[in-house]
């Protein structure tokens, strides 16, 4: 039913974006572009969970933001999402999902951080996606961009760094 959406589809996703940071002192938003490659593994079905792997790399920064999510629950267009983020630690949230569309929210976590992404299905193998994170409604980080699948080998689940 959603075997259309990326994180339903093993493999290698890879995109770019927008990422816009609000700034006091300019009173203007800073522009960083970005580069996304998601992986995502081959579903567990002892478990009944997908894993994805979300790697992003921006100019700006040496190293690479590592995030890992995991998806279960999955029923009737709605889902639960965990995610472990080298920055923030591991948070958890809702999601909900439909033929064209998935998304997932963040709110009230252990760590005050809050937000969404969503990806709407735009033709075959093509996303685009948007986001919000922020701790409360002050100097929130906007995402925005597309994501593509890459042609090529899947793979199976590995257990994210520590």
């Amino acid at each position: 039913m959603y075997d259309q959406l990326f994180i339903f589809q093993p493999g290698r996703w890879e995109g770019e974006g927008l990422l816009r940071m609000p700034n006091a002192c300019l009173e203007a938003s800073l522009e960083v572009p970005f580069l996304v490659f998601w992986e995502v593994f081959e579903f567990d079905s002892e478990s009944y969970l997908y894993e994805a792997t979300q790697e992003i790399r921006m100019d700006a920064h040496s190293e690479s933001i590592i995030n890992h999510f995991v998806f279960s629950e999955i029923e009737e267009g709605r889902f639960d999402v965990e995610m472990v983020s080298e920055a923030w630690g591991t948070i958890e949230g809702t999601g909900f999902v439909d033929s064209q569309f998935i998304g997932w929210e963040f709110q009230g976590t252990n760590v005050g951080i809050e937000g969404f992404e969503c990806y709407q299905m735009k033709g075959n193998a093509i996303h685009s996606f948007k986001g919000e994170y922020g701790a409360g409604t002050e100097m929130r980080t906007q995402i925005e961009g597309t994501i593509t699948k890459r042609l090529g080998a899947r793979r199976k689940k590995s257990t994210p760094a520590s």
